[in-house]
């Protein structure tokens, strides 16, 4: 069997990292026959045009049959990506399609909020994703409310994972700072559920705050004296070991239907860096604290007094450390690739039942 990744990004963006492209490379490194494909279908439309990205009235007329069994589509919010899934599973390909988050759900303040909104016309929404989760062979999610909501009696959930090289990362220095990874425009609302919590249980200590990201709104959000030390952005490739550095890391979500979809991935990451990590208690948060990662803190008293305990006592914070990067040794793609495979595999749907999900 042949499958070929079409990712909804490249080399820095981090969903399709997680969700496709380590997979995709664990299985390759044990023979799987699995092509990450940069170039896309090819397309017949019922009309010309020129420039990168088609008119809004354009249609796919017809797909060729690319070399594969199997092609695996991320979050296809566009019309187009669509459209070519029946067009491919006449020519006998299985589609997948992998969603990674509630897109009929991101808040309003998210910066990507606009971007899947429905409007008249529009060939880019959460619509389309729907669509094409329903036209899908297999529906893959991170979590299990996402299967949920996305998976039309096919889906299956493949939690999101980390790649075997994080747990021998070690930073030259540990920073004596709580930190967080992440922007607030992506995460409006998040930081503000410890409602000054962290200043508290830094007050009368050398420790600070340090953000893997830019920092902006951070410093109000958290309600810190000063403003934090930041990164600034990072590219994907650097990302792990600025997250290594920190000293405690902190998962903040506020308690909504979008985030109860979220997956663990923040925590997994801290915890697989050696980052002893406290976090919101949303499900799949708490699905990998059962394995050993963090402490789940659901007020801002817990907050304070978990970070309290870990800013004061260097044996906690190894102890939480160690107990995660234990927990997420068995939690990695090179383990446990085989899933995708199982997943990307699936059995084929009948032309009755490709017929009703159109």
């Amino acid at each position: 069997m042949r499958v070929l990744v079409w990712p909804a990004g490249w080399e820095d963006d981090a969903t399709s990292q997680y969700r496709l492209l380590m997979p995709a490379r664990a299985l390759a490194g044990e023979g799987a026959d699995v092509v990450v494909d940069r170039t896309g279908p090819t397309v017949v439309w019922d009309r010309e045009w020129h420039g990168t990205t088609p008119p809004a009235d354009a249609n796919v007329w017809s797909v060729y049959r690319p070399d594969a069994d199997v092609v695996v589509l991320q979050r296809p919010g566009r019309r187009w990506w669509t459209d070519i899934i029946p067009h491919l599973q006449l020519r006998g390909v299985r589609v997948v399609v992998d969603v990674d988050d509630r897109f009929d759900l991101i808040p309003r303040r998210n910066v990507a909020a606009p971007g899947y909104r429905p409007r008249v016309g529009s060939t880019h929404s959460y619509e389309w994703i729907d669509r094409a989760c329903r036209l899908a062979d297999t529906v893959t999610c991170s979590t299990l409310a996402l299967r949920d909501r996305y998976g039309y009696g096919h889906g299956m959930v493949l939690p999101n994972l980390v790649p075997e090289r994080y747990l021998s990362v070690e930073p030259a220095e540990k920073r004596d700072a709580v930190g967080w990874a992440g922007s607030v425009d992506t995460h409006p609302g998040d930081l503000e559920v410890t409602e000054g919590a962290l200043p508290r249980a830094l007050h009368g200590t050398d420790w600070g705050v340090h953000v893997v990201g830019t920092g902006k709104g951070v410093r109000r959000a958290l309600r810190l004296e000063a403003e934090p030390s930041v990164t600034g952005w990072v590219p994907f490739e650097r990302y792990p070991g600025c997250v290594a550095e920190i000293g405690i890391g902190i998962v903040p979500l506020h308690d909504s239907p979008f985030n109860a979809c979220k997956s663990a991935l923040k925590a997994a990451e801290m915890a697989s860096l050696g980052v002893p990590v406290v976090m919101s208690p949303t499900p799949d948060n708490r699905r990998l604290h059962g394995l050993g990662v963090g402490e789940l803190a659901d007020s801002p008293g817990q907050w304070r007094r978990w970070l309290s305990r870990l800013i004061r006592s260097a044996e906690a914070r190894a102890d939480l450390a160690g107990r995660g990067r234990e927990a997420m040794a068995g939690q990695t793609y090179e383990r446990l690739c085989g899933r995708w495979w199982q997943a990307w595999e699936g059995a084929p749907r009948t032309t009755k039942e490709l017929v009703h999900a159109g």
